[in-house]
Order: C-alpha cells, then sequence, then structure tokens
C-alpha cells in the first residue's frame, strides 16, 4: 500500500518534533513551571480527588493542569509524565494547525506551503519552550487550536449535511412535479 508523500512528511515532523522534546525531557522546571508543578500540581493529586483541586491561585486552566496531573496520580513527582503528557497534546496541537492551514489554504497548489508552516510552527522556539516549560500559556494555545480545528470540522459536517438535504428536497420535488408515486 502506498502511503501518500504528505502524511509522510507530515509524520517525520511530527516524529522530529517528539525527538526534540523527548531529548530535552529531562530539564528541571523554573520560574512559573516550578510553582505549576510544585505548588499546584503535586499537592493536588496527593489530596482526594476533586477537579477544583486544580484550580492553582483561581486561574482558569483549571482542565489544563488536570490534564497535566493525570500521570501524576500514577507517580507523583514523575516530571518525565508531565513533559510527556506536554508532548501530546503539542502534537494534538500540531495536527488541529495543519487542519487549519488545509481550511484557510486548501488545494494541491498550497501543499508545500502549509507543510512548511507546519515545520515552522513545531520547531519554533516559542513553541518548543513552552511545550517544555509548563504554564498556562501553552495549555491555552493547545486548547485554542484544537477548538478552532473542531469549529472548522463542524462547519464542513454542516455544509455537507444541509447540501445533501437540499439535494433531496429538490430531488422529490423533481419527483412529485412528474406525478411519480414514490
Amino acid at each position: 500500500m502506498r502511503i501518500k508523500r504528505k502524511f509522510l512528511i507530515i509524520g517525520l515532523i511530527i516524529a522530529g518534533y517528539s525527538y526534540l522534546i523527548l531529548s530535552l525531557a529531562d530539564v528541571f522546571p523554573l520560574w512559573d513551571a516550578w510553582a505549576v508543578f510544585q505548588i499546584c500540581i503535586i499537592p493536588s493529586v496527593l489530596k482526594p480527588f476533586s477537579i477544583f483541586n486544580f484550580d492553582c491561585g483561581g486561574h482558569p486552566s483549571m482542565i489544563y493542569y488536570f490534564i497535566l496531573g493525570i500521570s501524576q496520580y500514577l507517580v507523583p513527582g514523575n516530571l518525565f509524565l508531565v513533559h510527556a503528557t506536554n508532548l501530546a497534546l503539542g502534537i494534538l496541537a500540531l495536527i488541529a494547525f495543519y487542519k487549519i492551514l488545509t481550511f484557510i489554504a486548501s488545494g494541491k497548489e498550497y501543499e508545500v506551503e502549509r507543510i512548511m508552516m507546519l515545520f515552522l510552527y513545531a520547531f519554533f522556539p516559542i513553541i518548543v519552550a513552552n511545550t517544555l516549560h509548563f504554564n498556562p500559556d501553552f495549555g491555552m494555545l493547545v486548547f485554542i487550536l484544537l477548538t478552532l480545528a473542531i469549529i472548522i470540522v463542524a462547519i464542513l459536517i454542516n455544509q455537507i449535511y444541509y447540501t445533501l438535504l437540499y439535494l433531496t428536497l429538490i430531488e422529490k420535488r423533481k419527483v412529485e412535479g412528474l406525478n411519480v408515486k414514490v
């Protein structure tokens, strides 16, 4: 079975991004990342479970902290698992970013540009640093990209649905106009 070249290149970009993040996963968190890890996530998983344990100083990133904290229920204090969770979120963001680019610049003539934009996004120093330095900014970026991609998919599904509905009604009207019993 022949794999499209585009999927191979996208897979290589995601593999390169993953390799870069995993090779730097032993980085100890500094500043805000340390505060998120030591003051918010670890104490939250040591208490009896409540989603509200992850409300760190009234910050609206409770779901992001909860997602980072899921792995800490298994092995509290394991930084690698938090980096791996952030890596998974980063890969989801890459896929969502590519879907958004595909919606904005559809067509085969823009394939090279879309792949170049994905490459530049994946290895942009701010994206790499925020993937390693877990803070609410990265969580917001991931969730915004995922939300936009889901909205775009919903728009496309609605377009297909209403197009099929319209064509069905038009066809039904044509059949009724010929006095044909259906």
